[in-house]
């Protein structure tokens, strides 16, 4: 994937999934949804949201419904 960058023109980053070595949240946030992102250099659902396995993303959490 490729995005602006204000250096550089364009700039290759490598794509990755919950759990794994990222250092932008763009490289979460391809795969897992915009309700990821990268926190200590790991893609994970941001706060209030959960990761559904199922669907490889980060959804909102509900605090009505247990899902199972």
């Amino acid at each position: 994937k490729a995005f602006n960058d204000r250096k550089a023109s364009r700039k290759c980053i490598q794509i990755a999934d919950f759990g794994e070595l990222c250092y932008l949240n763009e490289q979460c946030t391809f795969r897992l949804g915009h309700e990821s992102h990268c926190l200590n250099r790991q893609c994970a659902c941001r706060p209030g949201t959960h990761y559904v396995v199922e669907e490889n993303g980060c959804f909102n959490s509900s605090s009505e419904y247990f899902f199972v």
